[in-house]
């Protein structure tokens, strides 16, 4: 099966403030608890903290709202599937392990990074799904000339469309 998802949500990054993200992925489903996905997602580097710092120091980053761009591939386990009522009606939900590699762009970071992740969704239907997920990114990234080891997280909520459009 194949799954298409468009997301968007929240990015927490450990050097910069937080904001939003948007993204999207294409999964394909071998077996019905292992998947392979490409990913990939664009949001900004936030610099209200840096601000603060940089006015005892002077201005230091060229661009304090930077576009932040990432690629992933990763391998997807599915070990739960459920169901649940709602209202008078039975939703099927599952929740998925992911894991693997990537690649960010950045004018703080450029190169490679560890990607790791929990997620879950609640189908509406046979080929649509609501879905939930959480991703830690782990990647080089320097600022104001020190290098460091960040986990940027991301959380999102999107909407998944199935082919073919039965089971």
């Amino acid at each position: 099966r194949h799954e298409l998802t468009a997301l968007g949500g929240y990015y927490a990054s450990d050097l910069f403030s937080g904001t939003w993200v948007l993204g999207g992925a294409y999964t394909y489903h071998m077996t019905d608890q292992t998947a392979v996905e490409l990913g990939g997602g664009v949001t900004h580097a936030n610099a209200d903290i840096i601000r603060a710092i940089e006015d005892d120091r002077g201005q230091v980053l060229e661009d304090d709202y930077a576009r932040v761009i990432y690629a992933e591939s990763l391998l997807v386990w599915t070990p739960v599937y459920g169901k649940l009522r709602l209202g008078g009606s039975i939703a099927h939900f599952d929740l998925h392990l992911d894991a693997g590699f990537g690649v960010v762009d950045s004018t703080t970071s450029r190169g490679a990074m560890g990607v790791g992740g929990v997620g879950m969704k609640l189908f509406l239907g046979q080929a649509i799904a609501l879905r939930i997920d959480a991703r830690d990114r782990v990647f080089r990234q320097e600022l104001l000339d020190e290098h460091f080891l960040v986990n940027d997280v991301a959380v999102t909520v999107g909407f998944s469309v199935f082919a073919p459009f039965g089971n």
